[in-house]
């Protein structure tokens, strides 16, 4: 089901959003650039939550499917690296609210998600390592 990019309602923002944002400024102390991306992910699983119907059950009510299909639809619109930033955030979020009793059990916990491709080491060549080792003498 395509998400589309409708503006978040204020009070969800406000009841939901903005706790969980001080908390990442304020107590961890996360950089402006991570709340920014955990920011993206709470609005594209609200967007999808809410295109589903789902938003209105309430969280507590997501199974771990709910979450897996989440997943599967995400698949098509980021890559792998992204997606598990975004489940990340999401288990961050749902962590927080767990622990202030607003959520009985944790919706995105448990939910699979693809392998992340392994890269391989980028190596220097004969030249470049020569360049980089004369470097320091020709300030001498």
């Amino acid at each position: 089901m395509p998400v589309r990019a409708e503006k978040i309602p204020p009070a969800v923002l406000a009841d939901w959003w903005a706790p969980f944002a001080a908390h990442l400024a304020m107590e961890r102390r996360c950089s402006a650039y991570t709340i920014r991306n955990y920011r993206q992910a709470f609005e594209d699983f609200y967007r999808w939550l809410a295109a589903a119907g789902l938003w209105q059950r309430g969280l507590d009510a997501l199974g771990p499917r709910d979450v897996r299909d989440f997943v599967i639809e995400a698949q098509r619109r980021f890559d792998r690296r992204t997606l598990h930033n975004h489940v990340s955030g999401l288990r961050t979020f749902c962590k927080y609210w767990r622990r202030r009793g607003r959520l009985r059990r944790d919706p995105v916990a448990g939910v699979p998600l693809p392998k992340l491709e392994r890269r391989l080491p980028k190596f220097l060549t004969e030249e470049q390592m020569r360049l980089l080792l004369a470097g320091p003498q020709r300030l001498l």
